[in-house]
């Protein structure tokens, strides 16, 4: 499967810096978005880069990585806080692990990411698989030497996991409703985990956490503005 990668017309954001030395966890590296920030509206395109790091050279068993906190709540096709999953791309290495698409190289085999459900029945909760992978030994490297989504290494300019977002209306609506999103990146929602010989690691995991804000084009913010204006006269009356 291939994912495409938004390029044109975004706007580097921000760089943040690794996690600490002790740090087994995920960290974003970089946002583009069209808008040039966090403050989102209807047409925007988002995209994050995330590094995942293995400071303390922990033995790894197992790995998901996903996206969650977007269409909480949605329901059928509908998005419900307006930010839609666009695209995704993972690497070729995880943990000095190499691995393809549903097949085992003698590492980390890597689920297509792709667009879940918290739950199938009422498609309550989208959210996204950015990795999932079972090491039939186990893996520990520190996650800068691996290679990233553009075939370089992860010490570089490189990333392991790329995710992108499109800002659609809610149906029947012109425009995105204003409202703040919390993106969590990572893993300890939907049975997702990090696992070693010994069970779970998730007390030293670090999530990555982001907050957009999207918010209604100008022409619908003024008709909101003068409808709430247009409240507030008749309760005068």
């Amino acid at each position: 499967m291939t994912f495409k990668k938004w390029s044109l017309g975004l706007v580097a954001l921000t760089l943040v810096a690794p996690l600490s030395a002790s740090a087994l966890g995920i960290s974003v590296t970089n946002i583009a978005s069209s808008s040039g920030s966090l403050v989102v509206g209807t047409g925007d395109i988002i995209t994050f880069d995330l590094l995942v790091e293995n400071s303390t050279s922990e033995l790894i068993n197992g790995l998901d990585v996903g996206v969650f906190g977007y269409d909480e709540g949605a329901i059928g096709l509908e998005s419900d806080n307006n930010l839609r999953f666009q695209s995704a791309q993972t690497g070729a290495g995880i943990f000095g692990a190499a691995f393809s698409s549903g097949l085992n190289l003698g590492g980390l085999p890597a689920a297509a990411p792709q667009q879940e459900f918290g739950n199938p029945i009422t498609s309550n909760e989208r959210f996204a698989r950015l990795f999932g992978g079972i090491a039939t030994s186990p893996v520990s490297g520190d996650g800068t030497n691996d290679s990233g989504i553009n075939g370089s290494q992860t010490n570089g300019s490189d990333v392991h996991l790329q995710v992108t977002f499109s800002v659609v209306p809610n149906a029947g609506v012109g425009s995105a409703s204003p409202g703040i999103v919390n993106l969590t990146f990572g893993i300890g929602q939907q049975g997702y985990d990090v696992v070693g010989p010994s069970g779970s690691l998730s007390g030293q995991w670090s999530n990555a956490v982001e907050t957009v804000t999207v918010v209604p084009e100008p022409g619908t913010a003024l008709l909101m503005g003068l409808g709430l204006a247009g409240l507030a006269g008749i309760r005068r009356r």
